[in-house]
């Protein structure tokens, strides 16, 4: 660090620069320390630093940053908002369901209870969500063999500015589909589809149905969906 010599006060001897040109002081010179302590100098006060800046705690590998502006440029914002693809998804806890083999169960309803609801969303453009639900029968009077009627019934409620299409099918991944959409007019809409079971007397008649919900309008977004699904006699 390049000091320079300054006039010096003599406090109990005299003490004075070489030269009066400029020399060059290491900063772990002991020159200073060796000096003789009743030596003192006054340096004059050259004021702060041109620049000022402000060290975080801790120092390490940081950057630092002047204080007229503290936000570091690694953590500054851009004013322009992000692509589609690179912001986050939307919470759903049913995906990944896209295929019906990935189908996500939504539970149990049981044969003349309330519907069984749940929400999903339609994200990202494109986007095709399985399901999967558990029809159970009661334990009506009913003479055996005879036979039984029920139907499997899913509602979908569309979020508003939506277009979707929701379909069933009975118990398998290959089986005929039923389905219903608001491809013209967009949500809030509801839209209905069933199926029927038909039983037997003193048998199993548990069904599980195999559902999707597809996107139409390729919009994406968070806005959630209710599906809903009940079990009951015919």
């Amino acid at each position: 660090m390049i000091r320079r010599c300054l006039p010096c006060i003599l406090v109990l001897s005299v003490v004075g620069c070489a030269s009066g040109n400029e020399g060059v002081v290491a900063d772990t010179d002991p020159i200073i320390d060796q000096l003789p302590r009743d030596d003192a100098y006054i340096w004059p006060d050259l004021g702060p630093a041109p620049d000022a800046f402000i060290w975080p705690d801790g120092m390490g590998d940081v950057s630092i940053y002047h204080d007229a502006d503290p936000t570091p440029p690694d953590s500054a914002v851009p004013d322009a908002t992000p692509a589609p693809d690179s912001q986050p998804p939307c919470p759903d806890p049913y995906e990944p369901n896209e295929i019906c083999a990935a189908s996500k169960s939504l539970g149990t309803t049981k044969e003349g209870s309330s519907w069984l609801s749940k929400t999903g969303t339609s994200n990202p453009p494109g986007d095709v969500d399985w399901y999967t639900a558990k029809g159970e029968e009661g334990s009506g009077l009913c003479f055996p063999g005879t036979s039984e009627c029920f139907y499997l019934k899913v509602r979908l409620d569309v979020p508003v500015g939506r277009h979707l299409k929701v379909c069933v099918m009975q118990d398998s991944c290959s089986a005929g589909a039923t389905c219903a959409k608001n491809a013209s007019v967009p949500g809030p809409q509801q839209l209905n589809v069933q199926y029927k079971v038909n039983g037997t007397c003193a048998l199993n008649d548990d069904t599980y149905p195999k559902i999707w919900v597809e996107q139409l309008d390729a919009a994406g977004g968070c806005d959630s969906y209710t599906i809903a699904v009940n079990f009951d006699e015919c």
